[in-house]
C-alpha cells in the first residue's frame, strides 16, 4: 500500500491562498451583499483561478470563513471568550473595568463586521446553509455572554444574576451589530458614545 506524502509547506501556502481569498471576499459581501457576490468575482478580486476558489468551498463557505475573520480579527477565527485579554482579571480589578474592556472589545468588532453582518441576515433570508449557520452563531454568542458572566462571577467582581438568561439576552442585544447599526450609522452616534452606552448598559445589569 503506498504511503500517503504530506507536505507541511505546500499545505501552509494552500492555507495562506484560502485565506488571501476570504480576506479580499470581505469588501466586496459587505458592499454588495451577499445575493449579488458571485464566485467569479470573489476570484477575480482575490486574484485566484475558479478552480482555487473553489478549494475553500461554495460561495457559502467563503462567506462563513470570511465572517469568522471580521467577527474575531484573526484569521484563526478566535472566539471572544478565548481571547487572552479576557481569559484574567483585568489590572484595575474591578467589574467596570472587565466590562469596559468587553465593551472596546464588541465595539471593535462591530464596526470591523457590521457590513458583513448584514450581508450574513441577508443570506440567511435566502440561503438554507447561512440560515443554518445564523441560528448556531446566534446561539455561540448568547453561549459565549453566558460564559463571560459566569467568568465575572468567578473573579468576584460580580454575583450571579436572578435570571442569567434574560441579562445575557439584554446585554447581547445592546452589543449585537443591528444595534450598533442604528445608533452609529443611522443615527449618527460615534464609536465613543457606542462603546460608552454598552458599557453603562452592562453595568446596569451586572452591577447589583
Amino acid at each position: 500500500m503506498a504511503r500517503t506524502y504530506r507536505s507541511p509547506s505546500r499545505e501552509n501556502r494552500a492555507e495562506q491562498t484560502k485565506v488571501q481569498i476570504c480576506l479580499a471576499a470581505i469588501p466586496l459581501f459587505s458592499e454588495q451583499g451577499y445575493a449579488a457576490t458571485s464566485m467569479r468575482q470573489l476570484a477575480t478580486v482575490a486574484g485566484v483561478s475558479m478552480d482555487t476558489i473553489y478549494t475553500v468551498g461554495g460561495k457559502s463557505d467563503v462567506f462563513l470563513r470570511a465572517l469568522e475573520i471580521t467577527l474575531s480579527g484573526t484569521t484563526d477565527g478566535t472566539a471572544l471568550y478565548a481571547r487572552p485579554e479576557l481569559a484574567t482579571p483585568p489590572l484595575g480589578g474591578t467589574l467596570a473595568d472587565a466590562l469596559a474592556l468587553v465593551s472596546a472589545t464588541l465595539t471593535d468588532a462591530n464596526q470591523r463586521s457590521a457590513g458583513m453582518w448584514s450581508a450574513f441576515v441577508e443570506g440567511a433570508n435566502t440561503d438554507p446553509a447561512l440560515a443554518v449557520a445564523y441560528r448556531k452563531r446566534i446561539e455561540d454568542m448568547r453561549e459565549e455572554g453566558r460564559r463571560l458572566i459566569h467568568r465575572l462571577v468567578e473573579w468576584g467582581l460580580c454575583r450571579l444574576p436572578d435570571d442569567v438568561d434574560r441579562t445575557v439576552d439584554l446585554c447581547w442585544v445592546t452589543a449585537q451589530h443591528s444595534t450598533y447599526t442604528l445608533l452609529v450609522r443611522d443615527c449618527g452616534w460615534s464609536q465613543e458614545e457606542y462603546q460608552s452606552m454598552m458599557l453603562e448598559r452592562f453595568l446596569e445589569l451586572l452591577d447589583r
